[in-house]
């Protein structure tokens, strides 16, 4: 630490207060935790002011164990697992054994200053961990550890400089973790837009002249004809949509009509193969399942233009969408349904209206094990739009999810940023061109060894307290 100001110094954590740790009570006694007191554990902390905790403990397990009480305004410092996370006390609390706490020593050094240093030192602090499994830390590491120590009043300009300078950075951090949530509705909206007309209404509307164009009615005569004479699997007639169970509205141009108008469903050629087969070895197919990709396979089955529908209830309404398309050599398990449309628009078009489809209506079977039948699925009700127009909708969707695909790169990327602008302000901080220097302050190395001075003509203060049982 030889670029610090000559006011600076550095100590050992041992020297800025009081330090501790605490206990967890006996969990074979339930009355150990049931009463008011806060127990903190590592997943409490939370880089702020603690104020609140999952847990609390009796007086009678406070008592019976090696927790302390710890007051407000103490620094509490994880030492296993998430070394280094940190929290301010609001409250008074005890803590488990994977929490260090310090009283700091007020006359030596600023709480949010020893607060924001050991934020900065927490790299250092993980690199000291110890274990083969779960990384930890000991008490002893921990106050063994060295810290810059600036003047008192220094430390507070400083403390008051990150405090105002970072919750600049946390809120527009804030700003920034919106954005994914906005895309994923823009999204959805998008989606919704397409499946109703919105989305091309001004297309509609600027071209007004339909003669030559082919209509919805005889575009799904026309695909339906040359699925009938070149069928992947047996051709089977096309079943009328289900709009007895959702009806829906459409443009005058399009046409309600069936998945199984518009697709032809490859599900008999569905394999499912076991998981201890599957790993045998290294495969160059993908293998699709419920959740999408699932495993590799040495062999395909199906090498075409395809869009895969889950069929488990347990993956609706989760965050990826219930239907994505793949081109290509493939395997297919029987936990997803396999539909081929036309050509590439029609894919890209079905697999766009079915990717939020709520089936739930359409789902049977009981509750976590219910399934989209195969049946259900041909018959779901989507408007068919002419060709011309399903291609505008899927050039339109492709443009703004490529737009939606920029501005979350550009999200991630802004979240680096603001990460190191945290740590760039952090070290400019402990290298003391953060906050104005005074040559009227005491220096920390007079201030640090009067504090000792005094510490050795003084007994030590008790460290953190119990509760009397009750």
């Amino acid at each position: 630490m030889s670029e610090l100001p000559f006011s600076w110094t550095v100590t050992e954590l041992s020297n800025v207060g009081t330090w501790g740790s605490g206990g967890t009570p006996s969990r074979s006694n339930a009355n150990n935790f049931l009463g008011d007191i806060p127990w903190a554990i590592i997943g409490d902390l939370n880089d702020n002011v603690l104020r609140s905790t999952q847990q609390k403990i009796s007086k009678i397990g406070l008592s019976t164990s090696s927790a302390k009480l710890v007051p407000e305004q103490a620094l509490l410092v994880a030492m296993y697992g998430s070394i280094g996370k940190l929290s301010i006390t609001g409250i008074e609390c005890a803590t488990n054994q994977a929490i260090a706490f310090c009283i700091p020593d007020e006359e030596l050094i600023d709480l949010k200053y020893l607060f924001y240093v050991l934020r900065h030192s927490r790299a250092k602090l993980i690199g000291l961990g110890q274990g083969a499994g779960q990384q930890n830390i000991s008490q002893t590491i921990l106050k063994s550890f060295e810290i810059p120590i600036a003047p008192l009043k220094e430390q507070k300009r400083i403390a008051q400089k990150l405090d105002a300078l970072l919750a600049q950075v946390d809120n527009l951090k804030a700003r920034i973790d919106a954005i994914p949530d906005l895309l994923k509705r823009f999204r959805h909206a998008t989606l919704s837009a397409a499946a109703n007309g919105d989305l091309t209404k001004d297309w509609r509307e600027a071209i007004k002249a339909t003669h030559g164009r082919e209509s919805a009615h005889q575009y799904l005569a026309r695909i339906l004809e040359a699925r009938s004479l070149a069928p992947r699997t047996k051709f089977k007639p096309p079943v009328a949509p289900d709009t007895d169970t959702r009806n829906i509205e459409v443009p005058a141009t399009w046409i309600v009509s069936s998945v199984s108008s518009f697709a032809e469903c490859l599900d008999s050629m569905r394999v499912p193969v076991k998981k201890e087969l599957r790993a045998r070895n290294e495969g160059i197919y993908p293998y699709f399942g419920a959740n999408g990709e699932v495993d590799r396979v040495n062999e395909f089955i199906l090498d075409d233009d395809l869009v895969l529908v889950t069929e488990d209830e347990t993956f609706y309404g989760r965050v990826k969408p219930i239907a994505y398309k793949y081109s290509g050599k493939c395997w297919v398990n029987n936990h997803v349904h396999v539909l081929r449309a036309h050509d590439k628009v029609g894919q890209s078009f079905l697999c766009y209206i079915l990717m939020h489809y709520d089936v739930t209506p359409w789902l049977t079977g009981t509750t976590g094990r219910a399934k989209l039948t195969q049946g259900a699925l041909m018959a779901l009700p989507i408007g068919v739009p002419p060709p011309d127009e399903q291609a505008e909708i899927v050039r339109r969707i492709e443009k703004l999810f490529a737009f939606a695909d920029q501005l979350e790169a550009r999200v991630s990327a802004a979240r680096l940023r603001i990460d190191a602008l945290t740590q760039s302000l952090l070290a400019k901080a402990f290298r003391g061109e953060l906050a104005p220097q005074d040559p009227n302050d005491e220096p920390a190395s007079v201030l640090l060894e009067r504090i000792r001075a005094q510490r050795a003509a003084t007994p030590k203060p008790k460290r953190g307290r119990k509760a009397t049982a009750s």
